[in-house]
């Protein structure tokens, strides 16, 4: 349900302030850290791969759009081509309409990623598969870390390109999403006004203008003056008999004026336009109502009240995620010996797409039910035990 409550809330500008800080904190420890790191460890930086990176999310943000705009087709079409009435009443989209457009997209994701890490390959220098000074280096004292792959470290700029376009591109979005609350937070914030109050002050302004209208007929048929109403039930060569047995012969000219003045001020389009105006701003509000109600059906709760550290611990999943997923993805790839097992193309694939899958399913089918900071520190758990798993993979963790 949207929130409709009376309690003091915050004002939009101190939760947007609050995320703007978050954004901030996100951008420097989770982006611009790992960057300086990376620069430090090989004294350069591999741009191709996180412009990569960068297109590649952004390529399949385009095929999210895609994805559930083909599979929630039938109900966005029925909503908007409903009256605004029966659009703000309209249920939310159900959880397996909205799994299978998920599952979809985390299936496009993986491909695209695939295919951009082959990129990623083609444009390494030429390097010997079996380098012995690589297999097996001399010994030294003390010892010193054990050679890495150079596909590794492209593959580490291609997650850090990939997770810092996902974090500017989300944050902007959930900016855009606290904008759906503005009606009910306020820029003051203090008493909470709530979506059902502000959506009954346009029909109550109309309702206060008809009522005004019927209090001057009742004053017009008072004091014998002419409905406009049966007036304009008349016949056309009625009209001016009508007016001219009311006013006399002598002020004839004036009763076609006053019925011509009215006929302009109803003709006019002022009345109308108006009551047009009201009408799509009606339409405007309850559309930003479904709006509200369909995120707070997925989140379980409104937006301004999931806490900001738990916003941060998103952005974070989010790193581990296209960390765990490109390494991964990386490994058929990669150009010295395997120092554990041999991952071939087609199962890791299918491993990583299924992973991917089944995690996103996991949080759009059980976030109500677990709430969102549980399922958010669920996740980093699985994710952090991926990365280890994933970078022992690659020998890191010799």
């Amino acid at each position: 349900m949207s929130t409709s409550s009376t309690y003091s809330l915050p004002s939009l500008p101190r939760i947007e302030f609050a995320h703007l800080l978050l954004l901030a904190l996100t951008l420097l420890l989770l982006c611009v850290l790992p960057f300086v790191l990376l620069w430090l460890y090989k004294r350069r930086v591999e741009w191709d791969p996180f412009g990569l990176g960068i297109g590649a999310w952004l390529a399949a943000e385009m095929g999210r759009e895609v994805m559930f705009e083909l599979f929630t087709s039938a109900g966005r079409i029925g909503a908007e081509e409903g009256a605004p009435a029966d659009e703000a009443h309209s249920p939310p989209l159900p959880e397996y309409t909205l799994a299978l457009p998920t599952i979809v997209h985390s299936l496009l994701q993986e491909t695209i990623r695939l295919f951009a890490l082959h990129l990623v390959v083609r444009l390494l220098p030429p390097f010997p598969p079996s380098s012995p000074s690589l297999s097996r280096p001399p010994p030294t004292y003390p010892p010193s870390l054990p050679p890495l792959d150079p596909l590794f470290f492209s593959a580490l700029w291609f997650a850090l390109g990939w997770s810092a376009a996902e974090i500017v591109w989300s944050s902007s979005r959930l900016w855009r999403q606290l904008e759906l609350y503005r009606e009910v937070l306020g820029a003051e914030g203090g008493e909470g006004v709530g979506e059902e109050e502000v959506l009954r002050v346009v029909p109550r302004m109309r309702r206060e203008g008809e009522e005004v209208e019927e209090e001057e007929e009742e004053e017009d048929r008072r004091f014998g003056g002419r409905h406009p109403d049966v007036v304009d039930g008349l016949p056309e060569h009625l009209v001016h008999r009508q007016s001219s047995s009311e006013h006399g012969g002598g002020d004839g000219e004036d009763g076609e004026e006053r019925l011509y003045r009215h006929d302009g001020e109803r003709d006019g389009g002022f009345d109308e336009e108006d009551e047009y105006e009201m009408d799509d701003e009606t339409f405007r509000l309850r559309m930003r109502d479904m709006q509200r109600e369909e995120l707070e059906a997925q989140l379980g709760v409104p937006l301004y009240e999931v806490p900001i550290g738990v916003i941060f611990i998103w952005r974070l999943d989010s790193i581990l995620l296209s960390l765990v997923f490109t390494l991964l993805l990386s490994l058929p790839f990669r150009l010295t010996p395997p120092t554990l097992i041999t991952f071939s193309l087609y199962p890791t694939f299918l491993l990583v797409s299924s992973t991917h899958a089944l995690l996103a399913w996991l949080w759009l089918a059980k976030v109500r039910r677990m709430g969102i900071p549980s399922i958010s520190y669920a996740s980093l758990v699985v994710l952090v035990f991926l990365t280890f798993g994933t970078l022992g993979a690659w020998g890191v963790l010799q």
